[in-house]
């Protein structure tokens, strides 16, 4: 009985240390391996959740601007630009002034590697506004057409084109073209570039 009783004794003792040494290997994987188990999978997961929001609001908040697209219709994180001056450009590619003033701001824009322009479009279609967007260079970015940033930009700048007052209405800062240098943390202007009223010597203050 005697026996019995510590070959029992040693089972229960084998079993506890292997229960132990699963668990520890589960929780505290070593750095640079896969958890294993239910629980590693579920902290990978949430570690996982949580740095895609952390990415997600650092991206939404650089220059208060969500996603960018290229001339190739390609999405771009507006976080690329981070460190640039950055303006928005209100333009339409139907607009007399902005077809004048578009190769002033291209001239500019070469010799200003520090800066970036992000077009907001009031083209009148989507067709309209990629050949826009390419005629200015292959590398400038724009808020995507016909999206709500679009027109929460123009709400929030208050600048759009003559067209667009039965959208938004008569009390706007300004018409086309106009650029609004961004804070790069806030999104708020810094600058308020007229090019409306005074073409490319507007780019002089910026």
């Amino acid at each position: 009985q005697t026996l019995f009783l510590v070959a029992g004794a040693s089972i229960l003792a084998v079993a506890f240390v292997r229960a132990t040494r699963a668990s520890k290997a589960t929780i505290f994987a070593p750095r640079g391996q896969a958890f294993s188990g239910p629980i590693g999978r579920r902290a990978a997961a949430a570690g996982a959740a949580f740095a895609a929001r952390s990415e997600s609001t650092v991206s939404a908040s650089c220059f208060g601007l969500g996603r960018l697209v290229d001339t190739s219709g390609r999405s771009v994180d507006s976080s690329t630009l981070s460190g640039c001056s950055v303006a928005l450009y209100f333009a339409g590619a139907w607009c007399p002034m902005c077809r004048s003033f578009a190769p002033a701001l291209k001239r500019y824009m070469q010799n200003a590697a520090d800066k970036a322009v992000v077009l907001v479009s009031s083209d009148f279609s989507i067709a309209d506004f990629e050949r826009h967007q390419a005629s200015l260079g292959s590398d400038w970015l724009a808020v995507p057409f016909g999206s709500p940033e679009q027109d929460a930009l123009k709400r929030q700048h208050r600048v759009w084109g003559g067209r667009e007052s039965g959208t938004f209405g008569t009390s706007r800062r300004g018409g086309l073209p106009h650029l609004i240098v961004l804070d790069e943390g806030t999104g708020d202007a810094l600058k308020v570039l007229d090019a409306e009223s005074y073409g490319a010597d507007a780019l002089l203050d910026w």
